[in-house]
């Protein structure tokens, strides 16, 4: 059991989580600070203090990766899976990225966030983007 659980945690030398990890962190921590300026949320807290924003931004982090962590175990499953087709690299990344973007809708169902459709395709565009940009070692 801790052969295969190498096989899908290391490749050769280097980690094999480290497409999934950056893609899933990144999405967690950018897209709280960009969807505020460009979603339209300016207006509704155009009165908070900048401690207020900072905080809920905070909350979006700590939230987005306790509710997200089952979509990233899910993520370095299916980046292990895709390493073994041989297909090109950006039918890889684009499969990981509709992956994610199943993974969040299935998120925010689960945990019944009712805010606003923004939120999801918010967190599915940066996701989508991110699997497209950066590197897969």
């Amino acid at each position: 059991m801790d052969e295969q659980l190498t096989r899908i945690l290391m490749k050769g030398n280097k980690w094999a989580i480290q497409y999934p990890f950056l893609v899933w962190v990144l999405t967690i921590l950018l897209t709280p600070i960009l969807m505020w300026p460009f979603a339209g949320f300016a207006e509704t807290f155009e009165n908070t203090e900048i401690v207020g924003l900072l905080q809920i931004v905070a909350l979006s982090w700590i939230m987005g990766g306790l509710f997200s962590f089952p979509s990233f175990v899910l993520f370095i499953v299916v980046n292990h899976l895709l390493d073994r087709l041989t297909i090109i690299m950006l039918t890889k990344k684009i499969i990981f990225g509709l992956v994610g973007i199943g993974c969040i809708l299935i998120t925010f169902t689960v945990v019944r966030i009712s805010l606003d459709t923004i939120f999801t395709l918010s967190y599915s565009f940066m996701f989508f983007i991110l699997s497209l940009a950066i590197k897969r070692v």
